[in-house]
């Protein structure tokens, strides 16, 4: 038991929950417990875990509690236990930064802002048990002053975030047009099978709507199938303005430019509830063209046969009917398709990752004039840091505007560049005018 479990238990005060009874009170805390652990990911809980444990070692080597518990310390309302836990905070910052490892071989250093990660983890395993840490306000200066003093000795090339390039039209137009019985990789294609046209499919849809490779597949193999992930029954159709929630296989066969799909979120990365895109679906209209997405969810409908009532509950992406992508398979699947089918190196291959369509759509739909608001509501961002980081312009276009700039004409100017009244100045030459006419009536 937690020392802030073991706290409650020891409470002798007339507030006490389940006095005398512990057992009670362990099982009440269960209760919260078990539903604490789903208000994160499972992965940021498995990540937390580990921070935790380094936690607790550096708090072991400073001879103090990990658990911080002190309501009075860390709202301030104590002043001197204010100060012991924001000092713990930025020396516990700098002895965990002292026992990380580069992220490669030719990082000359660990990045100073994963060790604030680690604190941060620390802050949500007390936020989970309903305790609120003192801010990290002064471990954050002492970053700072950490990545100050690494860039005056390191430079700055190591510090960039190590973002992925974005996919091209003619690279996406490739991997979706790749030919039967190309092998390589440990994969061989066939197109006439379920698991390339679902494939084909995701990396389609992926390309229009810039969804996350965890919005299409489960984190590992042995992960169960969740509700509120993406199925069948997330696909509606629209024929000639008439709308359907499934179609009939000869509808499907019959499918042409007046058809369009239209894709229902579930739960997504920032919107786990749906509450926010679930209402606002991406329209696919068909078109023949090869890359068309709508084109091959109409040949994943035939393919998948679902029954109605199955709909609900068979995920909509995934090597076979029934059976959802994981992240592995199908970064793999990616990876041959950009290696053997487009003919990227591995050495360049290594720039790309599935998040690469996201990249290549906000990129595309940037290139293309679209408004940023715009761009946010089709890639599903909520701010706009996010569309800034990943809209990037195009070398091509920036040279363009640069060209055009050189021949500009700049005649700009501000308030504080303009001439003002001097009233000192003023009085003289007025002055000086007085005199001089002073003068000239003497001489007349």
């Amino acid at each position: 038991m937690g020392g802030w479990e073991a706290a409650l238990v020891a409470d002798s005060s007339r507030l006490a929950l389940c006095p005398g009874n512990p057992s009670k009170l362990e099982e009440v805390l269960g209760w919260v417990r078990e539903h604490m652990s789903h208000a994160f990911a499972a992965g940021t809980n498995k990540q937390d875990t580990y921070h935790w444990k380094a936690w607790s070692t550096v708090c072991a080597l400073l001879g103090t509690p990990p658990w911080r518990t002190d309501v009075a310390a860390n709202s301030g309302a104590d002043p001197v236990g204010y100060k012991r836990e924001v000092l713990l905070l930025a020396v516990a910052f700098i002895m965990l930064f002292a026992r990380m490892r580069p992220r490669s071989h030719s990082d000359p250093a660990p990045n100073p802002r994963s060790a604030l990660q680690k604190l941060r983890a620390v802050a949500r395993e007390h936020k989970k048990r309903g305790f609120i840490m003192a801010p990290l306000t002064f471990a954050v200066e002492v970053m700072k002053g950490m990545l100050h003093k690494m860039v005056q000795e390191h430079g700055t090339d190591w510090l960039a975030p190590a973002r992925k390039r974005p996919l091209t039209n003619a690279l996406i137009a490739a991997m979706l047009a790749v030919p039967d019985g190309m092998a390589g990789l440990g994969f061989v294609v066939d197109r006439s099978s379920y698991f390339w046209l679902a494939a084909f499919a995701t990396f389609a849809v992926l390309a229009v709507t810039g969804m996350r490779k965890g919005d299409v597949s489960k984190p590992l193999r042995s992960s169960p199938f969740l509700m509120g992930r993406l199925t069948f029954a997330s696909l509606r159709w629209e024929i000639d303005g008439v709308q359907h929630a499934s179609l009939t296989s000869e509808q499907l066969r019959a499918a042409r430019p007046g058809y369009a799909c239209y894709l229902v979120y579930g739960a997504l990365k920032n919107d786990p509830y749906a509450e926010f895109y679930g209402s606002r679906p991406s329209k696919l209209d068909f078109s023949p063209e090869p890359t068309n997405a709508c084109r091959f969810m109409a040949m994943l409908e035939l393919a998948a046969g679902v029954a109605p009532d199955a709909r609900k509950r068979t995920p909509l992406f995934g090597p076979r009917p029934g059976v959802e992508w994981h992240h592995d398979l199908l970064s793999s699947v990616f990876h041959f398709l950009l290696v053997v089918g487009c003919g990227v190196s591995e050495a360049e291959a290594h720039g790309y990752s599935i998040h690469s369509f996201r990249i290549y759509l906000a990129c595309a739909l940037y290139a293309a004039g679209c408004p940023n608001d715009k761009i946010q509501a089709i890639l599903r961002w909520k701010s706009e840091e996010a569309l800034l980081i990943y809209a990037r312009l195009n070398d091509s276009e920036r040279s363009a505007w640069i060209v055009r700039a050189q021949s500009a004409l700049v005649d700009s100017t501000v308030s504080a560049h303009l001439p003002v009244v001097d009233s000192d100045a003023m009085v003289a030459a007025l002055l000086g005018v007085g005199a001089a006419a002073a003068d000239d009536a003497d001489e007349e």
